[in-house]
């Protein structure tokens, strides 16, 4: 690889990140059902879909599973922290 590819890789890996930063909460918020609406917190039960959430089978399960193991590696660069215990998952915003 030359340089100008390496800086394209590093710039696709920059990016890549960046999207899964963003993208990886609304994964669990969009697939998984709030399991305490009335408590103005949302929890998400992430072994309980929503019915109506369009993904296949297991599909939703996996995207779901992904995104609390990457949000849990990457908690340190994130501006929330979630805290998962067993199969619910809440979101705390840090200041």
């Amino acid at each position: 690889m030359n340089i100008s590819s390496d800086h394209s890789a590093n710039k696709m890996r920059e990016l890549a990140v960046k999207i899964a930063d963003r993208f990886a909460r609304s994964e669990i918020e969009m697939f998984c059902r709030n399991v305490a609406v009335s408590t103005g917190r949302p929890i998400f039960d992430v072994s309980c879909p929503l019915v109506d959430a369009g993904v296949r089978g297991g599909e939703w399960l996996a995207a779901v599973a992904d995104a609390v193991h990457y949000i849990e590696l990457r908690s340190d660069a994130l501006p929330y922290k979630m805290h998962h215990v067993r199969d619910l998952v809440w979101f705390e915003e840090l200041s």
